[in-house]
């Protein structure tokens, strides 16, 4: 945004320019653990390499539309879905 002052007497002119911050936070999926939150933006540039780590990252949200995902394949470029780690033995003993 560029500010402009309309104040005629000063002698010399000159511009501002401002940009609009949001405060946020970063936490890893671990340290979310136990947490909800309005708004989750998760960054995947590679998978999830824990068994549930995504379902624990998807599952903070509060409402799908506080949701955004960004998953990136091996060159750098945004891709539609990712994996969702599950070590099946896990469950053998249950």
């Amino acid at each position: 945004m560029n500010l402009i002052p309309s104040d005629l007497r000063l002698p010399f002119k000159f511009q501002r320019r401002q940009f609009s911050l949001t405060v946020c936070f970063a936490m890893t999926i671990n340290m979310s653990q136990g947490q909800s939150l309005s708004h989750v933006r998760l960054y995947l540039p590679k998978s999830v390499f824990t068994h549930g780590q995504f379902y624990v990252a998807l599952s903070r949200v509060k409402s799908r539309s506080g949701l955004r995902i960004l998953i990136l394949n091996e060159d750098g470029n945004p891709k539609s879905s990712t994996t969702n780690v599950v070590f099946k033995e896990v469950f053998n003993n249950i």
